[in-house]
């Protein structure tokens, strides 16, 4: 009787720390953000043909991963 209640108490404590668990991550995920800008290299200017010659220096590429 003893041994067989301690399991149950065991079962209920695993049970109750998986609900935490999981509700706590439900609700707060985990988001990361990563950002990047990057200077246009020659051939990459190449490419915009309607980009005068003196704002070539104005332009440059965004890149950004999200992970959720």
């Amino acid at each position: 009787m003893n041994k067989s209640r301690f399991i149950v108490v065991l079962l209920l404590v695993f049970l109750v720390a998986g609900i935490g668990t999981y509700t706590y991550y439900r609700f707060n995920p985990i988001i990361n953000i990563n950002t990047k800008i990057i200077e246009l290299d020659e051939k990459t200017q190449e490419n915009y043909n309607n980009i005068d010659k003196s704002q070539k220096n104005n332009y440059k590429k965004l890149e950004f991963t999200l992970n959720i």
